[in-house]
């Protein structure tokens, strides 16, 4: 069973807009048609690798 996790949902987990994640997304795979696509595993680690390289935390304790 594959999780649906759409690019809208994606942007507002990490807190910032769906812009910058289909950006994200248009430099390594085609451009999303909408905010309501559905995102590939291999487009979620993208996605994940470079908000979290380009919003790091201090602390694991902000998390918690």
């Amino acid at each position: 069973m594959s999780i649906k996790y759409r690019l809208k949902e994606v942007a507002a987990d990490f807190g910032v807009t769906p812009k910058e994640v289909s950006e994200i997304v248009a430099k390594y795979y085609d451009k999303p048609k909408s905010n309501t696509q559905v995102l590939t595993e291999e487009e979620l680690n993208v996605i994940f690798d470079r908000v979290t390289a380009a919003h790091p935390i201090a602390s694991l304790e902000q998390v918690f």
